[in-house]
């Protein structure tokens, strides 16, 4: 949805969303003060929300009866508001390429690692690459950290560590 800056004459900037289908208009309320903001002539910009249509991410964000209450995200500053209102951040069209590329190796990864070491092969690697992520280690130092960890249960009387 393209985003587009209107000022009003006490200096507050003002953002709106409209449709492609929408005619923008010269001016706005201002929010801040009541007055009226008149559109700053600039090439509109995206505001990062990953669909051409406006109305699905109101119906993505609100349940039907806050829409049939008059909420909706109409600006960028409202779109970040909800977000943080719900706990979520939206997510742009290239991180959900990223996040969907991730995905599809780790899943051929966890299937390479079935095949090579049946159910167990796959879990380690899961364990693996959540311990990594948590950690921020590489495989090196993961498999000193293993090592260490077994060394220390093998050294123990009863074959578990001591918490203590």
């Amino acid at each position: 949805m393209p985003l587009h800056g209107f000022k009003c004459e006490n200096g507050h900037r003002v953002e709106e969303i409209f449709s492609l289908r929408e005619d923008v208009p010269l001016a706005v309320k201002c929010p801040e003060c009541g007055t009226k903001a008149e559109r700053r002539f600039q090439v509109p910009r995206p505001i990062g929300v990953n669909t051409p249509d406006l109305e699905s991410v109101n119906a993505r964000l609100f349940s039907k009866k806050e829409r049939l209450d008059g909420r909706e995200i109409r600006t960028e500053k409202q779109l970040r508001a909800r977000e943080a209102e719900l706990g979520i951040r939206v997510m742009s069209a290239s991180e959900q390429h990223e996040s969907q590329q991730w995905q599809q190796q780790d899943i051929q990864d966890i299937g390479r690692a079935g095949r090579e070491g049946g159910y167990e092969g796959a879990l380690s690697h899961v364990d693996d690459t959540e311990i990594m992520g948590v950690t921020g280690w590489g495989t090196s130092r993961l498999r000193k950290w293993q090592e260490a960890t077994e060394n220390a249960v093998a050294h123990t009387p009863n074959g578990t560590p001591s918490h203590g």
